[in-house]
């Protein structure tokens, strides 16, 4: 880790410091390079600076859906008033920002992701598996799949997060899950207006309506 990022981070840890990364401005060349450090602080420890400033630089490098993730996850650590407002309002930015990328999600989804084989392994490069899971399950209480990895994954370090494969998460991902009947009679709770036999684009965009704010 750089000299400059050690001082940073004990800045933050010491809260002489809320963020590090000037919201209004583009990228530094070694924006990846930050990126990285404060994934591996957080990985050590799960503060919410830390955190905030991994969905600051997710931004700053246009990787809106992992900076909206990571945002959000702050909030369930329970931040200092000063620092929650601060993750309100880059919430709100980033929504604004990234509300028309949903039709290009769903094109990977059912397009490129359906044409690759079940062996195709997933390489977790941030760990979101836990979240992600917690989202199947709150859609499909009853994926006993998405449940028996849950309880795996609680107990494993998270840079040890296991590879899975497409077929893993055609069961475990509730993005790959779109004609769940379960997942579809929730669905239609949340949104009554829904068609009862809604097709998979209208099921991917709800969803990721419901996972903005979830």
């Amino acid at each position: 880790m750089k000299e400059q990022h050690k001082a940073m981070f004990m800045a933050l840890r010491d809260g002489q410091l809320d963020y590090l990364f000037e919201e209004h401005e583009a990228p530094s060349a070694d924006g990846a390079g930050a990126l990285t450090d404060f994934e591996r602080a957080v990985s050590v420890v799960r503060g919410p600076r830390y955190l905030f400033n991994v969905c600051l630089a997710h931004e700053a490098l246009e990787q809106f859906e992992r900076a909206l993730d990571a945002c959000e996850q702050v909030r369930s650590l329970e931040p200092p008033a000063s620092l929650s407002a601060k993750i309100e309002q880059r919430i709100a930015i980033i929504r604004e920002v990234f509300k028309d990328r949903p039709n290009v999600k769903v094109e990977t989804f059912s397009g490129l992701l359906a044409r690759l084989p079940d062996s195709t392994r997933i390489f977790p490069g941030h760990e979101y598996l836990v979240r992600n899971l917690e989202f199947t399950l709150d859609r499909e209480p009853g994926n006993a799949a998405a449940q028996d990895l849950l309880a795996r994954v609680r107990v494993v370090d998270p840079a040890e997060a296991p590879v899975t494969t497409l077929a893993d998460e055609r069961c475990i991902n509730t993005f790959m899950r779109l004609d769940s009947a379960t997942l579809i009679e929730r669905l239609r709770a949340a949104y009554p207006d829904l068609d009862p036999h809604p097709d998979a684009r209208t099921v991917f965009l709800r969803l990721r309506e419901l996972r903005n704010r979830w």
